[in-house]
Protein backbone atom coordinates (compact mmCIF):
# COMPACT_ATOMS: atom_id res chain seq x y z
CA UNK A 1 0.00 0.00 0.00
CA UNK A 2 1.59 3.24 -1.25
CA UNK A 3 2.14 5.57 1.73
CA UNK A 4 2.84 9.29 2.28
CA UNK A 5 4.39 10.06 5.47
CA UNK A 6 4.90 13.63 6.93
CA UNK A 7 5.62 15.45 10.17
CA UNK A 8 1.97 16.40 10.65
CA UNK A 9 0.03 13.98 8.63
CA UNK A 10 -0.15 10.54 6.50
CA UNK A 11 -2.05 9.62 3.50
CA UNK A 12 -2.16 5.74 2.32
CA UNK A 13 -3.29 4.56 -0.87
CA UNK A 14 -5.05 0.73 -1.06
CA UNK A 15 -7.02 0.88 -4.86
CA UNK A 16 -9.77 2.70 -4.87
CA UNK A 17 -9.16 3.79 -0.69
CA UNK A 18 -7.50 6.86 0.34
CA UNK A 19 -7.03 7.68 3.89
CA UNK A 20 -6.14 11.40 4.96
CA UNK A 21 -5.06 11.09 8.57
CA UNK A 22 -4.01 13.97 10.80
CA UNK A 23 -1.30 12.97 12.99
CA UNK A 24 -0.53 15.82 15.76
CA UNK A 25 -2.08 13.85 18.50
CA UNK A 26 -0.43 15.81 21.22
CA UNK A 27 -1.96 19.09 20.01
CA UNK A 28 -5.41 17.95 19.12
CA UNK A 29 -4.59 17.67 15.63
CA UNK A 30 -4.52 21.77 15.51
CA UNK A 31 -2.90 23.29 12.62
CA UNK A 32 0.80 25.06 12.87
CA UNK A 33 3.06 25.50 9.39
CA UNK A 34 4.17 21.95 9.33
CA UNK A 35 0.77 21.17 9.09
CA UNK A 36 -0.16 23.42 6.33
CA UNK A 37 2.47 22.64 4.12
CA UNK A 38 1.80 18.83 4.82
CA UNK A 39 -1.74 19.92 3.74
CA UNK A 40 -0.41 21.13 0.66
CA UNK A 41 1.87 18.46 0.09
CA UNK A 42 -1.25 15.48 0.92
CA UNK A 43 -3.42 17.12 -1.40
CA UNK A 44 -0.89 16.81 -3.97
CA UNK A 45 -0.45 13.36 -3.52
CA UNK A 46 -3.63 12.50 -3.84
CA UNK A 47 -4.29 14.54 -6.75
CA UNK A 48 -1.70 12.29 -8.81
CA UNK A 49 -3.77 9.09 -7.60
CA UNK A 50 -5.32 8.26 -10.57
CA UNK A 51 -7.09 5.28 -9.23
CA UNK A 52 -8.62 6.75 -5.87
CA UNK A 53 -12.08 7.24 -5.25
CA UNK A 54 -12.77 7.12 -2.42
CA UNK A 55 -11.18 9.23 0.96
CA UNK A 56 -11.62 8.68 4.55
CA UNK A 57 -10.29 11.36 6.64
CA UNK A 58 -9.92 11.30 10.99
CA UNK A 59 -7.18 12.89 13.32
CA UNK A 60 -5.15 10.30 15.21
CA UNK A 61 -5.61 10.80 19.11
CA UNK A 62 -9.15 12.35 20.41
CA UNK A 63 -9.42 14.71 18.37
CA UNK A 64 -10.30 15.19 14.60
CA UNK A 65 -8.50 19.10 14.30
CA UNK A 66 -9.02 21.48 16.98
CA UNK A 67 -8.51 24.33 14.78
CA UNK A 68 -5.43 27.01 14.98
CA UNK A 69 -2.81 25.70 17.36
CA UNK A 70 -3.09 28.54 20.13
CA UNK A 71 0.55 27.92 20.77
CA UNK A 72 1.50 29.62 17.56
CA UNK A 73 -0.21 31.88 17.48
CA UNK A 74 0.31 33.68 20.48
CA UNK A 75 4.08 33.43 19.00
CA UNK A 76 2.46 35.33 16.42
CA UNK A 77 3.37 32.77 14.02
CA UNK A 78 0.30 33.32 11.55
CA UNK A 79 1.43 35.07 8.81
CA UNK A 80 -0.19 36.06 5.52
CA UNK A 81 1.83 34.05 4.11
CA UNK A 82 0.78 31.15 6.34
CA UNK A 83 -2.84 32.04 5.66
CA UNK A 84 -2.09 32.05 1.71
CA UNK A 85 -0.87 28.29 2.32
CA UNK A 86 -3.59 27.19 4.16
CA UNK A 87 -6.01 28.26 1.29
CA UNK A 88 -3.63 26.62 -1.15
CA UNK A 89 -4.51 23.23 0.93
CA UNK A 90 -7.96 23.81 1.75
CA UNK A 91 -9.17 25.02 -1.78
CA UNK A 92 -7.08 22.01 -3.37
CA UNK A 93 -9.17 19.36 -1.07
CA UNK A 94 -12.04 20.56 -1.96
CA UNK A 95 -11.32 20.26 -5.67
CA UNK A 96 -10.11 16.85 -5.60
CA UNK A 97 -13.20 14.44 -7.05
CA UNK A 98 -13.35 12.21 -4.54
CA UNK A 99 -16.05 11.38 -2.47
CA UNK A 100 -15.32 12.01 1.23
CA UNK A 101 -16.03 10.15 4.06
CA UNK A 102 -15.59 11.73 7.80
CA UNK A 103 -16.47 9.19 10.18
CA UNK A 104 -17.55 10.44 13.38
CA UNK A 105 -17.18 14.05 12.79
CA UNK A 106 -20.31 15.44 12.48
CA UNK A 107 -21.71 18.78 11.42
CA UNK A 108 -19.28 20.49 14.09
CA UNK A 109 -15.43 20.78 12.34
CA UNK A 110 -12.52 22.57 12.93
CA UNK A 111 -12.05 25.89 10.73
CA UNK A 112 -10.74 25.10 7.54
CA UNK A 113 -11.95 21.94 7.18
CA UNK A 114 -15.28 22.02 7.44
CA UNK A 115 -18.18 19.43 5.32
CA UNK A 116 -18.80 22.52 3.35
CA UNK A 117 -15.95 22.20 1.61
CA UNK A 118 -16.54 18.94 0.41
CA UNK A 119 -19.86 20.34 -1.43
CA UNK A 120 -22.37 16.79 -2.20
CA UNK A 121 -19.35 14.72 -2.21
CA UNK A 122 -19.02 14.61 1.38
CA UNK A 123 -20.93 11.86 3.79
CA UNK A 124 -20.34 12.46 7.64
Amino acid sequence: MPTLELETMRVELDGPLGRLRLNRPEALNAANWAWVRDLVTATDYLAQSAGTHVVIVGGEGRAFCSGLDTKELAQGNFTPEWFATWERGVVRLASLDYTWLLPGWGTTGSAGLRPAHCHHRCHT
